[in-house]
């Protein structure tokens, strides 16, 4: 009997987009694309959504995206 395969597993992700492309409709094609979760902040050009890494390899070739990078988790000293 196989494993059943593994689902891929989402993660936070920070998108830095151009500002001579209007952000929604980066969204809308992210979206489509897999996306979800999103949070924009229009003014720093930056996008913020879940996706997998499968699906960021296709969110970085959409138009307008110039860097897609991993959230970083801050957590405090102890």
């Amino acid at each position: 009997m196989e494993k059943a395969s593994k689902k891929e597993k989402s993660e936070v992700w920070n998108i830095t987009v151009e500002d001579n492309v209007p952000i929604n409709d980066i969204v809308r094609e992210m979206k489509k694309l897999g996306l979800k979760k999103v949070n924009i902040m229009e003014e720093m050009g930056i996008i913020s959504g879940t996706a997998t890494a499968k699906e960021v390899k296709q969110l970085i070739k959409v138009k307008g995206v110039i860097d897609v990078e991993k959230d970083l988790e801050v957590g405090t000293a102890e």
